[in-house]
């Protein structure tokens, strides 16, 4: 959903773009201002970079979100929490390994008789 919803965000935010250069156009062949100004070379690339902070920093929030989600459910919904931990806690012991041990080194094939 959260995806879903970042796309048409970014659909929108490039029709109403699309929007503005054909109006401005439009006007600029009509001899009339609006005040409509396109923006200086500096202004694209603040948009840029402030659209990869904003990025980033969703991700960041998407992460943390994933993290707590089941924490957040466990609160409304105590059974659940009790489930997850059970779930991890024998999760944890299937994968928590075994101590190795070493026996010795072996010879990988017998040494030629002396001749």
């Amino acid at each position: 959903m959260i995806a879903g919803e970042l796309s048409e965000e970014i659909r929108a935010r490039a029709d109403s773009l699309q929007v503005a250069d054909t109006t401005q156009a439009t006007l600029a062949t009509a001899g009339v201002s609006a005040g409509l100004t396109a923006p200086a070379d500096g202004a694209l690339g603040k948009e840029s970079e402030t659209g990869q902070l904003g990025l980033v920093v969703g991700l960041v929030l998407l992460l943390v979100l994933a993290y707590a989600a089941p924490i957040m459910i466990g609160i409304a919904s105590p059974i659940h929490l009790l489930i997850a931990a059970f779930a991890l806690y024998e999760a944890w012991k299937l994968n928590k390994g075994g101590e190795p041990r070493v026996t010795g080194p072996y010879r990988a094939a017998p040494s030629a008789a002396p001749a």
